[in-house]
């Protein structure tokens, strides 16, 4: 096939895409339960458009993998990858994102559930937006930026429908804000803050455990507002506001 979208249309539920070595300069939409894989892994995989889009990779449907490529575009889009709207058990893995501008570089649209985001690499700005969702894994991740460059958060879960994700062995360097958490039921587990202004916030957040949380260089470690009933055991805090 001369792109990948063409191997995507000509697939069937339940096929493996392995894509080979390359740039390839291309938005691509996978609408179908499909594994789409490089061969080599992101260093020699790049998804990159040399138009305006709004996403550079879009999941459309559910039981969708995608692995180790690079994603990067010449102008801003809105996400560099998106999961979409009311989507189930869809994976990223092992993504790396170069630079996400002023805009998303992962994110997993409302009212999807049971997803995963894992071993993915990204530097810019609003590193991962998870709004409204449930039941999503995201863990051993790194996302970084550089503090004064980006005024919003490294991960941003939030919604009154949020609920019981599992975030976990994350590394989040140099944010304004470095973790967001809202909604309820959640694991925020053994993550590493570093650098940010503000490490980790939660904000109308109830019920949910921070466990094993560590905060190196950061103004405030942990900050609350509006937030219920939580539980924290064995985070080495230092400043609370």
């Amino acid at each position: 096939y001369d792109s990948i979208q063409a191997a995507i249309q000509a697939a069937q539920d339940g096929d493996t895409i392995s894509v080979g070595d390359g740039t390839y300069p291309e938005a691509i939409v996978i609408d179908k339960a499909l594994l789409v894989a490089s061969a080599n892994g992101p260093s020699a995989c790049l998804i990159r458009p040399l138009e305006r889009c709004q996403h550079v990779v879009t999941l459309g449907t559910n039981h969708i993998s995608f692995d180790g490529f690079s994603v990067a575009s010449l102008v801003p889009c809105e996400a560099k990858v998106l999961v979409a709207r009311g989507t189930a058990n869809c994976e990223v893995s092992s993504v790396h994102i170069p630079d996400s501008d002023s805009h998303v570089g992962l994110r997993l649209d409302h009212l999807s559930r049971g997803h995963r985001v894992r071993k993915c690499w990204l530097r810019g700005c609003r590193a991962l937006e998870a709004w409204q969702t449930e039941q999503c894994l995201i863990t051993d991740n790194m996302f970084i930026t550089v503090l004064g460059d980006c005024r919003y958060g490294g991960i941003s879960m939030a919604g009154a429908a949020c609920g019981a994700n599992v975030v976990s062995n994350n590394r989040l360097v140099g944010y304004e804000l470095g973790l967001e958490v809202g909604g309820r039921d959640h694991w925020v587990l053994g993550n590493e803050l570093w650098d940010c202004a503000v490490g980790l916030h939660l904000e109308s957040a109830s019920a949910c455990t921070v466990q094993g949380t560590s905060f190196d260089g950061c103004g405030t470690d942990l900050s609350l507002a509006w937030a219920g009933a939580n539980r924290f055991f064995l985070n080495n805090l230092r400043t609370i506001t």
